[in-house]
């Protein structure tokens, strides 16, 4: 504490050391110069010019005259051996100078008072993989073959112009399309953003995932679609039901599959954020 308020006092130290040097050469200055000595006796009137003659006055009664006497020359000053007001001033200004660019640097060189780190916030990529990884939590509990055949039923009920019979799954369905770009944009800045090839790495296969996860489902939708209308139209040949029902259950499988890998993915991809 006794070391940093003696720092502090120095620049007050020496500007009035400065101060008091700068009064002292103009002072010093200023008695060179500032005062005119007058002779002693009086000072002498100048001499009537020649060729005038005085006018002519009583002389009074003769009395006793003291010795006339000549005053002292008055004394000029040397003009070559005073030193300008100027001249002072200017080495003032210069000394100043010197003395203030030595204490700066001293100054400079004190140790400064060591301040703790402040606590380091998350890096901004790292921000972004959490929330990717949120939107892909969500996507992978409702990319399911439940919500497969929901859509292919609602396809279906269009297509004949009847209404959907089912509205479990609508909310989340409606929910889809804005999420899964959430997540897949997220996931696609990080392996933009982030230093690690490794979390760059499962970002991107994360990311491939959820793609083939959102196209399975809509395979299935698709596969369940075609089924109910072949079902439905007499016209059709007899193992084509059968071969329709095949492929639904095909998409079913598929989607299953691209659901374990997508949780694979999300599982990694969460050991590294």
């Amino acid at each position: 504490m006794l070391k940093k308020n003696a720092t502090k006092s120095r620049p007050k130290v020496v500007g009035a050391v400065l101060l008091l040097m700068v009064l002292a050469l103009v002072a010093g200055a200023c008695d060179g110069e500032s005062g005119i000595t007058l002779p002693e006796g009086g000072v002498t009137l100048p001499e009537a010019p020649e060729g005038t003659e005085p006018p002519a006055t009583t002389q009074p009664p003769a009395t006793t005259q003291p010795p006339a006497t000549e005053p002292p020359a008055a004394t000029e000053p040397e003009s070559g051996d005073e030193v300008p007001l100027w001249l002072f001033i200017l080495l003032g200004i210069i000394l100043i100078g010197f003395v203030s660019y030595f204490a700066a640097r001293s100054g400079s060189k004190q140790p400064q008072p060591q301040v703790p780190p402040a606590p380091m916030s998350p890096p901004q990529w790292q921000e972004t993989a959490r929330a990717a990884y949120a939107e892909s939590r969500w996507l992978h509990d409702e990319l399911t073959v439940g919500l497969a055949t929901s859509r292919g039923d609602a396809l279906y009920a269009a297509s004949v112009g009847a209404a959907a019979s089912d509205p479990t799954y609508e909310a989340a369905w409606n929910q889809l399309p804005a999420r899964f770009n959430a997540a897949r944009d997220g996931l696609y800045r990080v392996e933009s953003m982030v230093p690690n090839s490794q979390v760059a790495q499962l970002a991107t296969l994360l990311a491939n995932d959820l793609n083939g996860t959102r196209a399975s489902v809509d395979r299935m939708a698709e596969a369940r679609r075609a089924r109910l209308a072949i079902e439905a139209d007499p016209s059709q040949p007899a193992n084509a039901a059968d071969e329709a029902r095949a492929a639904e259950m095909r998409s079913a499988d598929d989607l299953g599959a691209d659901r374990r890998r997508l949780g694979d993915a999300i599982h990694n991809f969460s050991s590294v954020i």
